[in-house]
């Protein structure tokens, strides 16, 4: 518990009885994982007895689990964590696995370093083959994903690669992802078999709202700088030519030919989404650009994404289809 509106606060012993300094109208915030927090405003009284209330939404939490099944995440026997879309977009990426960075417990994710339009290499729980691949399946709306096109390098021996030109997940707009489920474990990913040995993250994107029309735009920006330049000597070589080798220079000036080599990246990202629908139809209609340059001259990347959903309930809702066609154009 701490005081309200300040850093002041203790948490209890193993029978529950606490002990804090609080003058007369403090308001006390109580709160414990799996119960609803209470706001007690101190009286002239000594002694507080607090009684919380289980927090039943909280504990009836809904995780979508292997083939687009929904349970309740306390009824599940095996690692799962949930993302919201809305988190994927505080900071936009031109690859959507980036954006994962530092919100999964266990997931490792690295970015390559060709620049903007790179592959991300994704590993949950450490590498487990030292010669086949341990990238995570990825499943989109139930379709499991083919990422193995990436030049990314597969074993944990490394490797090289002439070029790299992103893999199929960095082609997804972040502003269509409703939630991202993450599955850990052999017993999580048990349904999707041998591809799912590295864990499963499970993609659902947005639908159409029954009795809602919405349009929605948002827009970003982000700029990049290179953290770190390596350190150079420039009083030695000859003064007409940029050799590192030679006589103290006396009659030139240093030249810092890395730092006008490095150039401001940016990523610059626009998108806008009609969401519509009915009892008996659903539709869902974004389109997104993304222009951006990586610190490195020459390295640019422009895409276009159109995504299109229509989802279609019949008789009397026994039969449910859906149609997604997502459509990427991309320029390195």
């Amino acid at each position: 518990m701490i005081i309200k509106g300040t850093k002041t606060g203790t948490q209890t012993d193993t029978n529950g009885q606490f002990s804090l300094n609080a003058k007369q109208g403090d308001v006390l915030v109580i709160s414990y994982l799996g119960y609803v927090s209470q706001e007690i405003t101190v009286g002239s009284t000594k002694t507080i007895n607090v009684t919380l209330a289980n927090d039943n939404q909280q504990l009836q939490e809904v995780v979508v689990t292997a083939l687009g099944i929904k349970r309740s995440e306390k009824s599940i026997t095996y690692s799962s964590q949930q993302i919201k879309g809305d988190e994927l977009t505080k900071v936009k990426s031109t690859n959507l696995a980036n954006s994962l960075n530092g919100k999964v417990a266990g997931l490792t994710i690295s970015s390559s370093s060709s620049g903007v339009g790179g592959s991300a290499k994704v590993i949950l729980r450490g590498s487990k083959s030292l010669v086949g691949n341990n990238q995570a399946l990825y499943v989109i709306d139930g379709v499991p994903m083919n990422n193995s096109t990436t030049n990314q390098p597969g074993s944990a021996y490394g490797g090289t690669n002439s070029y790299d030109g992103g893999d199929p997940i960095s082609n997804l707009n972040p502003d269509d992802i409703e939630s991202i489920s993450v599955l850990k474990g052999a017993s999580a990913a048990a349904l999707y078999g041998s591809q799912g040995a590295n864990g499963v993250i499970l993609i659902t994107t947005k639908s159409g709202k029954e009795g809602k029309t919405e349009i929605n735009f948002s827009s970003g920006a982000s700029f990049d700088q290179a953290a770190f330049k390596p350190q150079f000597q420039n009083s030695y070589g000859l003064s007409e030519k940029y050799y590192s080798w030679g006589p103290k220079i006396t009659n030139g000036s240093s030249n810092d030919n890395l730092g006008s080599f490095f150039q401001t990246g940016s990523n610059y990202t626009n998108s806008i989404n009609l969401s519509t629908g009915s009892s008996v139809a659903q539709t869902y209609i974004s389109y997104a650009n993304t222009s951006a340059r990586g610190i490195e001259p020459g390295n640019k990347l422009t895409r276009d994404n159109l995504n299109f959903k229509q989802v279609g309930h019949f008789l009397n809702n026994k039969l449910t289809a859906e149609v997604n066609t997502l459509l990427s154009l991309i320029h390195i």
